[in-house]
């Protein structure tokens, strides 16, 4: 299943606008930073439906002082508790290599992982985690040195895969249509099309320093 995110921006890719399509094309949402327009600007994203109506935020949550982590919640307009947690990471590498943030979705029990890169047409990848301890790390660390080139290769390729999880969909870039196109294989997220566009949406807005 596939998502599109279409901009309206005043400049320079800085959006105040967001339209959220199904694989028809046909838009369902409509979502709009409005905390920039607060005397305290923040991140708030308002998300309306096509007719206008409220349908819930993407509420700005509590921040550390040195902001490595920052919070948000996905928060519909008929329900108490919220639909979703992200929270946008870094680490000091992502920093001093100017990386796009890692994005941690929580749904229910469920746990997602959001993975970026700056250039290029894919946008983020999205990942589960694996169930278990299927790995020896440590184990598998000690005994690099005896294995060959290509083989240490092979296994820091599984250590990787195994630190990011199975991949479930990614967000593209692509060349015409949509500025964004969201494509998602895991039927959880399938159900919560708004988590997919709160992600999209914050590193949208991280990217171009809204």
């Amino acid at each position: 299943m596939s998502y599109g995110v279409y901009k309206s921006t005043f400049s320079e890719g800085h959006a105040y606008r967001y339209r959220i399509t199904d694989d028809n094309g046909e838009a369902h949402y409509v979502a709009e930073p409005t905390g920039e327009s607060l005397p305290n600007p923040t991140r708030l994203v308002t998300i309306s439906d096509t007719n206008g109506e409220g349908v819930g935020s993407v509420v700005p949550l509590s921040t550390s002082i040195w902001q490595w982590v920052r919070r948000f919640a996905l928060q519909l307009m008929d329900e108490d508790e919220p639909r979703a947690t992200i929270e946008e990471r870094w680490n000091l590498v992502d920093r001093i290599l100017l990386r796009l943030p890692c994005y941690r979705i929580q749904i229910g029990e469920r746990t997602y992982t959001a993975h970026g890169k700056r250039h290029g047409e894919v946008f983020y990848e999205l990942y589960s985690p694996l169930e278990g301890d299927e790995s020896d790390e440590e184990g598998e660390q000690n005994d690099l040195p005896e294995l060959s080139d290509t083989q240490i290769i092979k296994r820091l390729e599984r250590q990787e895969k195994l630190r990011l999880g199975v991949k479930i969909g990614e967000i593209t870039r692509p060349p015409s249509g949509a500025n964004y196109l969201i494509d998602i294989q895991a039927a959880s997220l399938r159900q919560n099309p708004l988590a997919l566009t709160a992600i999209t949406i914050l590193a949208d807005m991280h990217l171009h320093g809204q």
